[in-house]
């Protein structure tokens, strides 16, 4: 396994253990009923992440840990993802993600994108005190069925880092860089598993 991947694995197994993300299932902002009836797809195109942050000289890398984090914890699901390289039309500077349709977004990704998911970072804030420094780091994504231009999940979700630092030894990351994962996987836990996979036969058992 990939340096990369085994970071985001072992950030996603520690958050659930100490409880920093609670664990609980929520519901999303939308769901489709396929996608918890029948497996209709398994690939999943993932869009380059659009960085939405007011100010985004903050800490750069942050667009490429939310990706990183994207993928491995929609492959937890049981999806396949292929990683778009670019968008078919330049993307606005941010999208609503909450109420944007379907329609909207087609246009911006390329054709070969059946079921594509577009993950946007919706703001990173930054507190100090005796404590020591806490980022806060709040996603959105909202995954499209093209074929059918319908949505067929949206959420969105925000975390911190610990504070701790134990994220940050056990992955070699930055304190920026588990806050992220820490959303990315709050963001993704509402995002069913895909039906007949290994990750769908667990959580029934």
């Amino acid at each position: 396994m990939p340096l990369a991947a085994r970071r985001f694995a072992t950030a996603a197994l520690v958050a659930c253990i100490v409880g920093v993300l609670g664990c609980n299932p929520r519901k999303p902002l939308e769901i489709d009923p396929s996608l918890t009836s029948s497996a209709r797809f398994d690939t999943i195109t993932l869009m380059p992440v659009i960085d939405a942050r007011p100010d985004r000289f903050d800490y750069l890398p942050l667009g490429r840990d939310v990706s990183a984090a994207a993928v491995q914890f929609v492959r937890e699901k049981g999806y396949l993802v292929a990683q778009a390289e670019s968008y078919a039309q330049r993307p606005p500077d941010s999208i609503d993600i909450d109420n944007v349709k379907a329609a909207d977004l087609i246009a911006l990704v390329p054709a070969e994108a059946h079921d594509f998911l577009i993950v946007q970072i919706e703001k990173m804030d930054r507190t100090i005190d005796e404590a020591g420094v806490l980022y806060y780091v709040r996603l959105s994504a909202v995954l499209v069925d093209r074929d059918a231009a319908r949505v067929l999940w949206r959420d969105v979700a925000s975390a911190n880092n610990t504070l701790t630092g134990f994220f940050t030894i056990v992955t070699r990351g930055s304190s920026q860089f588990e806050a992220a994962v820490n959303a990315s996987r709050s963001l993704f836990s509402t995002l069913p598993a895909r039906p007949g996979s290994r990750a769908a036969r667990k959580k029934k058992s």
